[in-house]
């Protein structure tokens, strides 16, 4: 909708069919309105602030160990070159 806005004379000009309409407000009414809405409280939920207190130092994390290999270990070459080499547990090879 195409609309020219006056805030200040409080009136909407906007075309109708072959001509412009005008709406115009009434300013007393304008004026409650805005001073009833300052008067209403805000229904949204105040956020607080919770304060957790963490020990954040990695030396008090448990470690997790790796895993270890189980069983002997066997050499096996997964490429061309005889540089490519992988290590896998003996029950795999």
């Amino acid at each position: 909708m195409e609309a020219v806005f006056s805030i200040y004379h409080l009136w909407m000009k906007f075309p109708a069919g072959r001509t412009i309409a005008t709406v115009w407000a009434d300013a007393g009414i304008a004026r409650r309105c805005y001073q009833d809405s300052l008067k209403v409280e805000s229904t949204a939920k105040k956020l607080g602030v919770d304060a957790l207190d963490f020990n954040l130092d990695p030396q008090h994390f448990p470690t997790e160990e790796r895993p270890h290999p189980v069983g002997d270990l066997k050499e096996v070459q997964i490429g061309p070159l005889s540089t490519q080499m992988k290590k896998i547990g003996k029950t795999l090879g």
